[in-house]
């Protein structure tokens, strides 16, 4: 996670300050949320995009016991794959580039489910135990308020407004 953080705030920061010099201190709350979304995203897809590679290797996939191999090789493509997807969008929209908007917003839905299914088997890697109903329940909607509150941000018309000005 530490090495999505470094590579954000060297490769991905600089250059969405550039794009955000071109209209001064206009809609300066966006642009700082549109930041910090797009550095959560970033860091959470590019970890997991490393994690699922490494995990392949050393053999991590099979901490999945209670489902079958062929289900766990397809969660971990599908999940590679909108993950890479995932962090191309944000990195296009923390630089202000409207084409990502819209596809970006059609996968939260997607990426809501994955993020809970992960965090699903991370508990069972980290506790050697099943969570319960109630844990799951609750770290779902608190996901589903995160995940809400991104869709609502990237659906606001000063959001639209702001991304479309580049292009």
């Amino acid at each position: 996670m530490l090495y999505s953080v470094i590579l954000y705030l060297i490769f991905v920061l600089p250059i969405s300050f550039q794009a955000y010099k071109r209209d001064g201190n206009k809609l300066l709350f966006v642009k700082i949320f549109n930041s910090l979304i797009t550095l959560y995203v970033f860091v959470l897809f590019g970890g997991n995009a490393k994690r699922l590679i490494l995990s392949i290797t050393d053999g991590e996939i099979y901490l999945m016991n209670d489902v079958s191999l062929w289900i766990r090789v397809t969660y971990f493509i599908i999940y590679g794959v909108v993950s890479i997807f995932a962090v191309v969008q944000v990195i296009k929209l923390a630089i202000r580039k409207e084409s990502a908007r819209v596809p970006f917003l059609k996968i939260i839905p997607l990426l809501w489910l994955l993020t809970g299914i992960d965090k699903y088997y991370a508990y069972i890697a980290i506790y050697d135990a099943i969570p319960s109903r109630l844990y799951l329940l609750i770290s779902n909607i608190m996901f589903g308020f995160i995940w809400g509150g991104v869709f609502i941000f990237y659906s606001n018309r000063k959001v639209k407004e702001f991304l479309h000005k580049t292009e």
